[in-house]
């Protein structure tokens, strides 16, 4: 049962709503001129992608060491207020989760139970240390744990522009010195639209490191939308999740239904 569900909160609450990696439709043209860090910042909060309520069905595959599946889900948000993810394979529903500010909500139907409870359950359980502000920023293809209060350093890399909270030369010399000191290294690599095609963190004192790249820039009510994308984790195991939205829509008005039936049993 507890890898089933690590199974499934690791899909839910890494990858929900970010974007398989395939043949790209956005412009390839690259970028040549390097921006200031304090401007680069300004147009990657400026070209966030914004709305009020959206779903959209997504297509995942989730690899784990040997284990690999593959499955749709149905995805229900309105902003900084909720998050419903109905996962299915083949017609049946066999999970339904609800993502709010303070509080998680599952149903595992494959094993009739259920789970409400706190962010700090993932925490303590599977050492996910996130929040609602973390998965609504993966579900809009936005960038996250970004903070103007930080000192970033741009360049131009890999055909891109390029953001972090440290250069490449002073990396290389805190390695060397191995003064780490739990140190987190965030790195942006934004296209021409200053839309994020790959995100990356890494704790500089082991080998553990999250990236997401972003590709199938679409227009989706005037805004640049990625619908498609790749997560990698490095850590005991890697992890590769990948995903394909179709038939988004920001329009309708939505309802979050989420009814525990009366005889599933409740997740310690």
């Amino acid at each position: 049962m507890r890898n089933y569900i690590v199974h499934l909160i690791s899909v839910v609450f890494l990858c929900a709503g970010l974007g398989s990696c395939g043949s790209s439709k956005q412009a390839t043209s690259e970028v040549r001129n390097q921006l200031r860090p304090e401007l680069m910042f300004q147009k990657l909060i400026k070209e966030r992608f914004e709305f009020n309520e959206m779903s959209a069905k997504l297509s995942v595959r989730y690899e784990d060491g040997d284990d690999s599946k593959a499955f749709k889900a149905m995805l229900k948000t309105k902003r900084d207020s909720i998050i419903w993810i109905s996962i299915r394979i083949g017609m049946l529903e066999v999970v339904r989760v609800v993502i709010l500010k303070d509080t998680l909500k599952l149903i595992n139907r494959a094993e009739s139970q259920f789970f409400v409870g706190s962010y700090d359950y993932l925490k303590k359980n599977f050492g996910l240390d996130i929040n609602f502000d973390f998965v609504q920023s993966l579900l809009s293809g936005n960038p996250y744990f970004v903070d103007s209060k930080n000192k970033y350093k741009s360049a131009v890399d890999k055909g891109h522009y390029y953001l972090a909270n440290i250069n490449k030369k002073r990396f290389v010399k805190l390695k060397e010195k191995k003064q780490f000191a739990n140190m987190l290294i965030q790195a942006f690599w934004i296209n021409q639209d200053f839309k994020v095609v790959e995100q990356g963190l890494k704790m500089l004192e082991n080998d553990a490191f999250s990236k997401v790249t972003y590709s199938d820039f679409e227009d989706v009510e005037g805004q640049k939308f990625a619908k498609e994308g790749k997560l990698q984790i490095e850590l005991e195991e890697p992890v590769t999740v990948k995903w394909n939205y179709s038939k988004i829509n920001m329009t309708k008005t939505l309802t979050y239904s989420f009814t525990i039936p009366e005889k599933y049993e409740p997740v310690n």
